[in-house]
């Protein structure tokens, strides 16, 4: 079992800080499906992102 944890934001102790904190889990079997989600993501939804 693999568990991928990520976050965005922060804490919210200066003036700069952003209103949200979010913490995402995802936990799977196998780490080679999961990769082969994000891949096909960036493929078909980022393209703009990725061509520099």
């Amino acid at each position: 079992m693999y568990v991928f944890i990520d976050e965005s934001g922060d804490f919210g102790f200066s003036n700069k800080s952003t209103k949200f904190l979010i913490i995402a889990c995802l936990i799977c079997g196998n780490p080679f499906v999961f990769d082969a989600i994000i891949k096909k993501m960036r493929r078909h939804h980022f393209k703009k992102e990725l061509v520099s």
